[in-house]
């Protein structure tokens, strides 16, 4: 071994863990003890970043993986509501870009459209609508209660329904 002269402040001497009196044993092993613990920061400052970089690619693919289930959440929605004829396919095309990540404000959308009925089809209901509320007509809520009218009424008649019930209660069904 060799010997050699060293200047070493007082803070210095505390964190090694020695002093004035300390002999040449006792300053080669603090010396050797930070070495050790200079090398292992070095390996624990290696392994911090691997895991760091690993972590990093795994919240890529967990990004990915969620993106692509949100990306069906939407098709799966539009979907539905491109076949029950709530929505157009031009709609279909703009919610699908407008609601690319939220499905849950996509769905609260199409739960609120009605399906779309052609000009046709909403003269037909109403002629048939007319029709079927000639068989209601001047029957009471105890007439229609006795010939089990009511629940038709209230699901294709609700106008017609709250009136005989306000005429009947004296106010407007909850």
């Amino acid at each position: 071994m060799k010997k050699i002269t060293l200047l070493i402040s007082t803070e210095l001497m505390s964190q090694l863990g020695i002093t004035d009196s300390s002999d040449d044993a006792a300053i080669g092993t603090a010396i050797k003890t930070i070495a050790a613990k200079a090398a292992k920061v070095d390996s624990l400052t290696s392994q911090l970043n691997t895991a760091t970089a690993e972590k990093e690619a795994l919240e890529t693919k967990v990004t990915a993986l969620e993106n692509a289930g949100t990306t069906e959440k939407v098709t799966t929605i539009l979907e539905a509501a491109l076949k029950a004829n709530t929505i157009t396919v031009a709609l279909q095309k703009q919610l699908a870009k407008d609601y690319a990540t939220n499905p849950t404000g996509l769905k609260t959308i199409i739960d609120g459209l009605k399906p779309y009925q052609s000009v046709t089809e909403q003269i037909e209901k109403q002629a048939n609508s007319a029709e079927g509320a000639k068989a209601f007509a001047g029957k009471k809520w105890d007439e229609l209660m006795q010939a089990n009218l009511l629940e038709d009424m209230k699901a294709n008649y609700p106008d017609l329904y709250k009136a005989v019930y306000k005429a009947e209660f004296g106010s407007e069904p909850a």
